[in-house]
Formats: C-alpha cells, structure tokens, sequence
C-alpha cells in the first residue's frame, strides 16, 4: 500500500497590519499557508500609514526602468485583484484611471525627462503646452507632461475588502509584538513559534529590530483635504493626480467625496505616531492654498473638509527594503512616499521570501547593505 505524502503547511507571522502585511498576508494565504498576522488595530483604523481615501499611482519613474516596469505589473496586479473581487473595473471602485499630470514651470527638466523616458521605454506619455494645460484640466503651468497609467487608489476600501477577505480566509489575528525573531514572535501571551516571520510595521519597526535597524527616518506630514467639487461646480473625476517637483506639493483627487487632497513630498519633521495629536497648523494650510492659487486658481478658495497627520517612514536614498535579515527576519519597510501603489507586488515578493522560494522580481537593489542607504537624503520624485 502506498502512502501519500502531504507537503507540511507553513505557519508564517506577518507583524504589521498595514497593506503590505495585508497583502503579504493575502499572497501566502493564497499559497496555501496559515498566517497569523500582528497588530493592535484592525485594518481600518485611523493610525496608521495605509489609511486614507486616495493614494496617488504612477508609472514615471525619471530614467529609472525596473521601478516602472514594477508600477506597471502592479498596476496589472490591482486591476486583477479588483476583477477577483467581482467589482466592476468600468466603476473603478479601487482604481480610477484619470491619470498623473506633471506640471512644469519655465527651465524645469523633471517632467519632460519622465515623459521622454517613458517613451524611449514604449510607453505612452502626453506632452501639454500651457494653453493646452488650462484648456484641459484648469492648470496653470508652463507646460506638464501626463502619465496616462497613473491615477487613484482608494485605500479605504481595499482595505476593508482586504479585511473581510483574509477573515474569510482563515486569517489569525493577535495584539501587539512586543519582541521577534526570524522563527518566533512574542507578545503579551507568551512567545509563539513560527515557520517564517515577516514584518512591515512601519515605524515600529525600528523598536522591534533594534539595535539592528537599518537607518530608517520617521517624519511628521501634513494633509488637507478641500472640497474641490464644490469648488469647481462639477464632478472632479475629469481631474488626474497632479505634481509639481520643485515644491514638492501633490494633489490628489477622490471622486467618491469630491474632496482634493494636498500634501508635500518634502520631508516633514522628525516624528512618532505615538502620542503625536495629528494637528495640522495654519501654516501648512496657507501653504496648499498657495499652491493651488497659483497652478489651479479655481481651487484656491475651496473650502477645508479635513485635515490629517502622517508619518513617513522612508530610506535615505528613497528605496524600499525587501530582504531576509541575519536574524532570519524578512523585512519590508521604507514604503512611505510612493510604496501604496506597488503593494500588491511587495507582498507577493515578501511572500515568496517567507515560503523560501525565489522572488519573482529582483530584490538586490533593496538590500540593506546598499551604501546609498547611508548618504545624503535623495529628493523624492512625485
């Protein structure tokens, strides 16, 4: 009699409940092991990075052609998930492809180069003169460029799909790690054994791996929200995602509230979630109003619906961190910035690392050991 064999399924530990553990936790789910994901919040929640009502996608990336060649299998990848889900992609509840307009000002290179890039890689680009600019959109600009792949992720609700899925699914869920190790995770019930251990807890992660952490810096970022729709008269769905490099401010629409989200790329103050009130000064609002007045005139005296603090967790040089560490932790951080939209992607890539098995991308430029990671803080491109 011949007895069959059963492969062992894995327990992987996914510490971090933001969307790349959600999505880690999806992609080993899928895989067939069992996960235990830990965090003191559910995964919609108001605390942590991953939350909010519009994510900013792009696919120009200067001359950089594995990034966007990443953005661009990414984009594949939610437009996927989101079929999946049974959801029309013509509703584009998860993903509104309006595009990504670079505005430019008289001698700024930033915006022609990604749209020359993009070319020169195969890729659609559209170039705007200023009339062409204010004619289409309202912009006020020298010229602009349009990422015509970019557009809205909208957190909120994939992440509360992501919460529904992964319960239905067998997710186990515990509290706050206080302590890990590359096969065990402790928390105020003891230290659990693992086969894996995963963590993308975001700041937290530096308490959680210290004095091992690669140099990771925290900043304070300020969001306001206005009520473009009603600034404008209209549905704001024809308006794309919208950057200016120089001053680091973005805008991005949701056209499920009719709201325009104002923030800058810029690096913000040294900062912790912990404890912090999430107040945003005067200052900073004045500041978007600026912003708006000059490159969209017709905003500039939108009313304010909301304002909001994050933190950005982010390397150096701006790149992510995706490696086995010598802990035998697998670690995923350095997201803050521009990694929402390629998380479909890194969980997929975490989960590999966690079930052993090769990345499906490469990962040497993510490892800590990268000497950029040491340098002279790099612009971060929007």
């Amino acid at each position: 009699m011949t007895v069959q064999s059963h492969p062992i399924q894995r327990h992987v530990a996914v510490v971090g409940g933001g969307i790349m553990g959600a999505m880690t936790a999806h992609s080993l789910l899928e895989s067939g092991a069992r996960v235990t994901l830990y965090d003191p919040l559910p995964l919609t929640n108001s605390v942590n990075s991953s939350n909010d009502t519009g994510r900013s996608f792009r696919v120009h990336y200067g001359e950089d052609l594995e990034m966007m060649n990443m953005a661009l299998e990414s984009r594949a990848m939610w437009r996927k998930m989101q079929a999946d889900a049974g959801l029309d992609p013509e509703g584009s509840p998860w993903f509104h492809p309006c595009g990504k307009l670079l505005l430019a000002d008289a001698g700024d290179i930033y915006a022609q180069a990604c749209g020359n890039a993009m070319r020169g890689h195969g890729l659609l680009a559209r170039d705007f003169s200023a009339e062409q600019a204010t004619e289409r959109y309202g912009f006020q600009a020298n010229s602009a460029v349009l990422d015509p792949y970019g557009g809205v992720l909208s957190p909120d609700r994939i992440l509360l799909h992501l919460a529904a899925s992964l319960t239905a699914r067998g997710l186990i869920r515990r509290g706050r790690a206080e302590a890990v190790d590359g096969r065990w995770v402790q928390d105020d019930g003891g230290r659990k054994s693992y086969d894996a251990v995963v963590v993308t807890a975001g700041v937290w992660a530096k308490q959680l791996l210290a004095p091992n952490t690669p140099p990771i810096d925290t900043t304070r970022q300020q969001l306001v929200y206005f009520d473009a729709a009603s600034a404008l008269g209209r549905d704001i769905s024809h308006l794309p995602v919208f950057s200016h490099m120089e001053s680091g401010f973005y805008g991005i629409p949701t056209r499920h509230d009719g709201f325009l989200k104002i923030a800058n790329h810029h690096p913000g103050p040294a900062g912790h979630p912990d404890g912090d009130d999430r107040a945003v000064d005067l200052a900073f609002i004045n500041a978007a109003r600026k912003f708006l007045a000059r490159y969209h005139p017709a905003l500039a005296g939108a009313q304010v619906k909301r304002t909001h603090v994050c933190f950005y967790t982010g390397t150096r040089d701006r790149d992510f961190i995706l490696e086995r560490t010598e802990s035998g932790v697998i670690l995923g951080t350095g997201f803050s910035g521009h990694g929402f939209k390629f998380a479909p992607l890194i969980g997929r890539t975490l989960a590999e690392l966690a079930l052993d098995r090769p990345p499906s991308i490469s990962i040497e430029r993510f490892a800590s050991s990268r000497p950029s990671l040491y340098g002279s803080p790099a612009v971060l491109a929007v």
